[in-house]
């Protein structure tokens, strides 16, 4: 029988632990109501994490999630009945863990944002201060729908830019599958014919020592090549490679622009959604670098939050930052002017939603060809390092 380790209060106001064996959370849950202590946290002892792993929701559920709550909210469904719809009809059972817990909390007099912002990162930040802004400005039904539109159209990029990145990515795997065979299979068996590679070419000659000391050593190899994914995944784990690689994406020639055409939509889309439930220029801004998730950009609108907050318009800090492009600053200043800059944002992402879509299919069509020419340059390296000395030793077969 599964033991849940929980920390709960009773009703003495008085902070406990303890440990509960119940054949499923439903029964765990009957039980604690029976003793009249209120659940903080639980933990199954036979899959150890719940919600101590700091385990997020993926967007794919809180857009379901969203888009479910918010249509019984707006039918006249109260927050208490729709978790509960929510919990029945949830298959996964993380997020039914989390329902149930927001529901619970929910029973025990705290409103919707508290309860998720407790369950230790589950529900992402973005979507808690949206709730909260909703519940403040008594437009929880219009928070939670704006949220299902911003996920929606998050998980839309995102699956673009998978099918976009497919054929790269085969074509990556391609090239490496078909070194690794000439490596270990085709010039191996060349050098069986040819003899020893001493009278080669200097090129030639490195290239078969390489194959012969690869197919003598291939689990020496295996072992260095596998220490070194090691090191580099530790290595961009560091906060400078990040930083380093988040530029490079800002930077870079061509694919660099593309990007930042991208990421424009998702920052004028957040904050027009942040701005039209109530959040403020500051608090938008920094949610809005947080969705990004670029560290280098986030440092730059750390500096657009300085400049505002020291009294330059945020239309010129996004100038002098020199981020986005400048129909976006642009568009911003003009809504500044007219007063109508949530109304101004919402065009704007409509307008680089459109852009994202022909920048990712841009970035797929420059990365194919580079990389259908660097296979093909290191396929042709190979085969003129291999075949020139088969050549020679044919010519001077035929003059013996």
């Amino acid at each position: 029988m599964p033991k849940y380790i929980y920390k709960a209060i009773n009703e003495n106001g008085e902070k406990i632990k303890g440990v509960i064996e119940a054949d499923s959370l439903g029964e765990f849950n009957l039980i604690l109501k029976g003793r009249k202590e209120y659940l903080i946290s639980v933990k199954n002892s036979e899959d150890n994490n719940l919600f101590e792993n700091k385990y997020k929701i993926p967007k794919k559920e809180l857009f379901v999630l969203c888009r479910q709550f918010s249509s019984m909210l707006s039918s006249g469904v109260n927050s208490v009945k729709c978790l509960e719809i929510l919990y029945n009809q949830t298959k996964n059972r993380k997020v039914k863990v989390a329902l149930y817990e927001v529901y619970e909390q929910l029973q025990t007099g705290k409103n919707l944002s508290e309860a998720m912002e407790s369950l230790n990162g589950a529900f992402p930040d973005f979507m808690i201060n949206m709730i909260r802004a909703g519940e403040m400005s008594g437009s929880l039904e219009e928070a939670i729908r704006r949220l299902a539109i911003q996920y929606e159209k998050d998980i839309k990029i995102r699956n673009k830019v998978i099918s976009a990145m497919v054929y790269p990515v085969f074509l990556l795997v391609a090239s490496i599958l078909s070194v690794l065979i000439m490596f270990g299979v085709v010039l191996p068996k060349i050098m069986d014919i040819i003899g020893s590679p001493d009278d080669m070419n200097i090129f030639s000659r490195t290239l078969f020592n390489m194959a012969n000391f690869l197919k003598e050593n291939w689990l020496v190899s295996l072992i260095v090549f596998l220490v070194l994914l090691i090191i580099f995944s530790i290595y961009a784990q560091t906060d400078k490679f990040k930083k380093d690689f988040s530029k490079f994406k800002v930077k870079a020639p061509l694919i660099g622009k593309l990007y930042v055409a991208m990421i424009a939509g998702i920052f004028t889309r957040t904050l027009s959604t942040l701005f039209l439930s109530g959040t403020t220029l500051i608090d938008a801004v920094r949610m809005a670098g947080k969705v990004i998730n670029n560290s280098y950009i986030n440092d730059m609108l750390e500096n657009v939050i300085n400049d505002v907050t020291n009294g330059m318009t945020f239309s010129d800090a996004l100038i002098k930052a020199d981020i986005f492009p400048y129909n976006v600053t642009s568009m911003i200043s003009v809504g500044e002017e007219t007063g109508s800059l949530e109304e101004i944002l919402s065009e704007t992402s409509d307008y680089y939603d459109m852009i994202a879509e022909d920048a990712i299919q841009k970035m797929a069509s420059i990365i194919e060809p580079i990389m259908i020419i660097i296979f093909g340059l290191i396929v042709l390296i190979i085969l003129v390092g291999a075949f020139v000395p088969i050549y020679t030793m044919y010519n001077n077969i035929g003059n013996i």
